[in-house]
């Protein structure tokens, strides 16, 4: 018959491959809105993107080190520095006993307590206290520069370094004294003694931002026949 069309039968590789044209030309025709894009695609972007900003954002916050600190040890610790753990109200005694047992005092945080405490016994240990304390052992005091090459030189020539640091993550302050035993360049962690941890690792940008909430206040205990690494000299 004329004007009717034989049906056109197709073997069924042929038939598989112009479905897989179909699908192919779809995934990348565009549309009103622009090129289609597949959302694997946007997701992988996404989160390469969010990791880019967040080590961009770490490395922002980390301290810089001058050229200087490569003459350091790469890692020190001040292993013979004693360790008391902290009781409650008692972060700022328990932090000078090991300071001045390092230096050879016998006393202890129970000791130290009275002196370095505000009245009533529970207040918050004050730097004017604990400097004082150290003086009536017979130790001069030293305050260092507020940067952290000054921490890491100074234990690196032996001297543990008494630290005072805000860890507060909100509105409520959270004051703690620890002391600097150590610190590992490469890793970029220093050790210290601190609260209930006799060896507390915390990186760089960590202990800085605490240390910057609290002043950057840091000193050395010394006997008089010692001498400081950088210490400035006290006023």
């Amino acid at each position: 018959m004329h004007g009717v069309s034989s049906p056109v039968h197709l073997d069924p590789d042929t038939v598989r491959g112009r479905q897989f044209n179909r699908i192919a030309m779809a995934a990348v025709r565009p549309s009103a809105h622009g090129p289609v894009r597949r959302p694997v695609t946007r997701r992988l972007r996404a989160i390469g993107l969010l990791g880019l900003f967040a080590l961009l954002a770490a490395c922002a916050r980390a301290p810089v080190l001058p050229p200087e600190t490569e003459r350091l040890p790469e890692r020190v610790e001040l292993v013979g520095v004693p360790f008391y753990p902290q009781e409650d109200y008692q972060g700022g005694p328990a932090a000078l006993a090991s300071m001045l047992n390092q230096r050879g005092l016998d006393t202890s945080p129970g000791l130290l307590k009275d002196q370095v405490l505000s009245s009533g016994g529970k207040g918050e240990s004050r730097q004017e206290a604990m400097v004082a304390a150290a003086r009536r052992h017979g130790m001069l005091v030293q305050p260092l520069a507020p940067r952290l090459e000054s921490v890491l030189s100074e234990v690196a020539a032996g001297n543990p370094v008494l630290v005072l640091q805000n860890l507060s993550r909100g509105w409520w302050s959270d004051w703690r004294f620890a002391v600097v035993v150590g610190y590992d360049r490469r890793e970029r962690q220093l050790i210290l003694r601190s609260g209930t941890t006799r060896r507390l690792t915390t990186d760089f940008a960590a202990f800085d931002r605490g240390w910057a909430k609290g002043g950057r206040w840091a000193v050395l205990t010394l006997s008089a026949n010692r001498l400081p690494a950088t210490a400035q000299t006290r006023p």
